[in-house]
């Protein structure tokens, strides 16, 4: 089970049954098993999934409604919605949470820091 947090910023713990490559084995499957989406030739990240898409004033960009807590922006960027679902979500099923902090974690983890300092 996981631990809510009410501070914005800090990271949910989430406890693991059995190895963490199992779980990050799991975790991939099931978001392998998600359909990526096509707009206007534009393929949608799967993160949308999760989300209400409604339209925004520009083409191919849309405001969004989080599934789980409801949570909404005017112009919903994968980058931010990976990171809600993640670190911020507090009704986020646990399954989902551990594929998006794999993500967020790939993307933003000590690599990319040192990557940008050489």
């Amino acid at each position: 089970m996981k631990q809510h947090n009410k501070e914005k910023n800090k990271i949910p713990v989430v406890k693991r049954r059995g190895s963490i490559s199992s779980s990050i084995s799991s975790a991939y499957t099931f978001a392998s098993s998600l359909s990526n989406e096509t707009i206007s030739g534009c393929q949608l990240s799967t993160v949308w999934e999760f989300f209400i898409r409604g339209r925004t004033k520009s083409p191919g960009h849309f405001s969004a409604i989080c599934k789980f807590c409801q949570a909404k922006w005017t112009r919903g960027e994968p980058l931010k919605l990976e990171a809600h679902l993640a670190l911020n979500c507090s009704k986020v099923e646990d399954k989902v949470q551990q594929v998006y902090l794999l993500h967020v974690a790939q993307r933003d983890g000590p690599d990319k820091e040192s990557k940008k300092r050489n």
